[in-house]
C-alpha cells in the first residue's frame, strides 16, 4: 500500500514539475517575442528587420503585420488604423 502511494505521489510531482516548466518556457518565449518586435528584430531568428518590417531576409519568415505593428514602437494610433484598414481589405 505504501509503495502505491509513493508511486502516485512521485507521478503527481513529476506532472507538476513538467507543467510548471512548460508555463515558464511559454512566458519566456512571449517576453522574448515582445522584446524582439519592439527592437525591430525578426520574431523567429532575431535578425534586424528595420529595412523590410514584414519579411525577414535572413530566415524568410513572413510576419503578421498586425502583430508586428501592435508590439513594435511603430506608427501612431491614427496610422495604425489606416494600416489595419489596408490590411483588412487584402483579406
Amino acid at each position: 500500500m505504501l509503495d502505491k502511494l509513493l508511486v502516485i505521489s512521485l507521478l503527481a510531482l513529476l506532472c507538476s514539475v513538467v507543467l510548471y516548466a512548460y508555463a515558464r518556457w511559454r512566458d519566456f518565449r512571449s517576453d522574448r517575442d515582445i522584446k524582439r518586435a519592439r527592437e525591430g528584430l525578426c520574431l523567429k531568428c532575431g535578425y534586424d528587420m528595420r529595412a523590410r518590417p514584414f519579411h525577414c531576409t535572413e530566415c524568410g519568415f513572413v510576419h503578421d503585420a498586425k502583430k508586428t505593428i501592435l508590439l513594435g514602437d511603430g506608427p501612431t494610433s491614427k496610422e495604425n488604423n489606416r494600416l489595419f484598414s489596408i490590411l483588412d481589405d487584402d483579406t
